[in-house]
């Protein structure tokens, strides 16, 4: 049994039904890859909101992976530069957290 009640403020009402999470789950078990791909799945105004603080509010660290290194993860920032193109895997924004200006105190 499930209570949806809770997630209606976040999620859109139509994706709260047992028989619309029996499906998702059915689909998510049928895939070898485990994804599943829900549009329109969060309320317009809490998108917003998440929206608004990634852009604002959040801040960011640039990690930098290689493939060659891809089971440490992470390489520096110059490592990265000095490698070619081709084995480059990813640079990208972590999110670290709110910035300070947005920190509750």
């Amino acid at each position: 049994m499930n209570d949806f009640e809770a997630l209606t403020a976040w999620i859109q009402p139509r994706h709260l039904s047992a028989s619309e999470s029996d499906g998702y789950r059915a689909n998510f078990e049928s895939r070898p890859l485990r994804v599943l791909h829900i549009t329109d799945f969060l309320r317009a105004d809490m998108a917003a909101r998440i929206a608004r603080f990634l852009d604002r509010e959040a801040t960011y660290e640039q990690v930098y992976a290689l493939y060659a290194d891809y089971d440490e993860e992470r390489v520096s920032a110059d490592v990265w530069r000095e490698a070619d193109n081709d084995s480059r895997y990813y640079s990208l924004g972590e999110l670290t957290g709110p910035d300070p200006r947005f920190r509750l105190r």
